[in-house]
C-alpha cells in the first residue's frame, strides 16, 4: 500500500510537471551546436553556421530552420541593459536576451501580445528595435505603454569607461511588441522563473560582442516532419560531410534541453511504480495462497453449511469478505506508513502534496480490487464441495 501510494504521488507529479504550459513548443525541434578544430575566427564560426543551415534547408522533411544566439534552456545572453531615466536591473534581476528571425519566433512559438513580431526587413540598417516579454512590460513600464520606448542593450564601449551603466551610451532600440511569457531556465515556477524579464533582438540587429573577433552564431534550430531524435542523424551527416571547416556538429533534440529536470521525477515514478506492482504481485499471491490454505482448514465447516441449506454465493461471499477485511488492515496500516513517511519526499513532489487523498484513494483501490479479485478462485472453489462426501470422508 505504501508503495502504490508513492507511485501514485509521483506519476501525478510527472504529468503536471509535463502538462505546464511553457510558453513555447519543443516539438519536432532540433538543435544543432557546431564544435570546431583548433583556432577558427569568429567570422569564419558565423559563416560555418551560415553554410550548415543551407545544407540542411535542403534535406527532406526538413520544414524550417534558423540561426540562433540564444535559446530558452541552453545558452543565452545576459548583456547590460538600461532604459532612460530608470534605476537598472529593476527587482534585482537583469533580462535575459534572445537574439530572434521571424522563423525562430515561429518554430520556438513565440506569441504576440501587443504590437508586431519581427519581420525581413528588420535588418542591420533598419531602425534598431525589441520585443519585451509581458513580465519586462509590467516590470519597467507599470503605468505606460511598452510600445515605442527606448531600450539601450550592449556595451557602449569596451572595456566599459566610468561607474555608470555600461549600456547607457549603447544606441536607443525601441520596443515594438509584447510577446507572451515563457520560461528560460527552470520547470519549477517557484523563485519566480516563471516571471523572469526577457526580450528579443533581431538576429540581424544582435550588438556588437565586447570581445574582438567573437562569434555571434550560438546554434541552428531545425524543424523536421516527425520525431527530431530519428532526424539527428541525417542532420549530423549533412553538416559534417560538406563542410570545409574541420568541425563536429552536435545534433540533439531541443527536448534534451528540458529532460535533465525531468529526471528526478521519472525515476521517482518509475522506481515506485516498478516496486508497487512487485509488492502487489506478491500481495496477490499471498492472498491466494492464504486464502487456499485457510479454505483447505476449513472444508469441514463449509460442507455443513452447505448441508444446512447455504448455497454457493453464500460461502463465497464469507471468504471474500473475511479476505477483504484482512486486506482493509493492510490498507489502513500501509495508509498510515505513507502519510508518516509523505514529508520524507514531500521536496520530490510537484505541486502535489503528499498526503493528496485522490492518489491513497487510488492505491486504495487498486491493492484492495486486486487482491479480493485473487480471493476470488479459492472461495468459489470452496463453495463448490459436496457436502455429503466432505461430511463423510470426515467421520
Amino acid at each position: 500500500m505504501t508503495m502504490l501510494v508513492g507511485a501514485a504521488l509521483f506519476v501525478r507529479s510527472l504529468e503536471r510537471i509535463e502538462s505546464q504550459d511553457l510558453g513555447m513548443t519543443t516539438s519536432n525541434l532540433l538543435h544543432v551546436q557546431l564544435e570546431f578544430r583548433g583556432y577558427v575566427s569568429g567570422i569564419d564560426r558565423d559563416l560555418a553556421y551560415v553554410d550548415a543551415e543551407q545544407k540542411v534547408r535542403q534535406l527532406a522533411g526538413v520544414t524550417g530552420t534558423t540561426p540562433a544566439a540564444g535559446v530558452p534552456f541552453g545558452p543565452h545572453n545576459i548583456p547590460p541593459i538600461s532604459v532612460p531615466g530608470l534605476p537598472w536591473p529593476p527587482a534585482g534581476q537583469p533580462p535575459i536576451m534572445y537574439a530572434a528571425t521571424p522563423a525562430y519566433l515561429d518554430l520556438l512559438g513565440v506569441k504576440l501580445v501587443a504590437g508586431r513580431l519581427f519581420t525581413t526587413g528588420d535588418l542591420h540598417d533598419a531602425p534598431l528595435v525589441v520585443l519585451v516579454n509581458e513580465t519586462m512590460a509590467r516590470t519597467v513600464w507599470p503605468s505606460a505603454s511598452p510600445l515605442g520606448q527606448c531600450v539601450r542593450v550592449g556595451f557602449a564601449t569596451f572595456p566599459p569607461t566610468g561607474e555608470g551603466n555600461p549600456a547607457d551610451g549603447a544606441p536607443c532600440r525601441r520596443v515594438v511588441g509584447v510577446v507572451r511569457d515563457s520560461r528560460a531556465r527552470s520547470l519549477r515556477p517557484e523563485n519566480n522563473e516563471d516571471r523572469l524579464m526577457q526580450y528579443y533582438v533581431p538576429f540581424a540587429q544582435i550588438p556588437a560582442p565586447p570581445m574582438p573577433d567573437a562569434p555571434v552564431t550560438m546554434g541552428l534550430l531545425v524543424r523536421v516532419r516527425g520525431d527530431a531524435e530519428a532526424s539527428s542523424g541525417r542532420v549530423q551527416r549533412a553538416i559534417q560531410s560538406t563542410s570545409t571547416t574541420r568541425l563536429y556538429a552536435h545534433v540533439r533534440p531541443y527536448q534534451d534541453f528540458i529532460d535533465p529536470q525531468l529526471r528526478s521525477w521519472r525515476l521517482g515514478a518509475t522506481v515506485f511504480t516498478a516496486f508497487g506492482f512487485l509488492a502487489l504481485a506478491i500481495a496477490v499471491v499471498g492472498v491466494f495462497a492464504v486464502v487456499s490454505y485457510v479454505v483447505a482448514q476449513r472444508t469441514r465447516e463449509m460442507g455443513v453449511r452447505l448441508a444446512l441449506g447455504a448455497t454457493r454465493r453464500d460461502v463465497t461471499t464469507l471468504i471474500v469478505g473475511d479476505c477483504a477485511r484482512l486486506v482493509g488492515v493492510g490498507i489502513v496500516a500501509g495508509t498510515v506508513l505513507a502519510l508518516a513517511a509523505g514529508p520524507l519526499i514531500a521536496s520530490q513532489l510537484f505541486q502535489t502534496s503528499p498526503r493528496e487523498p485522490t492518489s491513497i484513494a487510488l492505491a486504495a483501490m487498486i491493492l484492495g480490487g486486486v487482491t479480493i479479485t485473487a480471493s476470488f478462485w479459492p472461495a468459489w472453489r470452496a463453495g463448490g464441495v459436496n457436502p455429503v462426501k466432505t461430511l463423510g470422508a470426515d467421520a
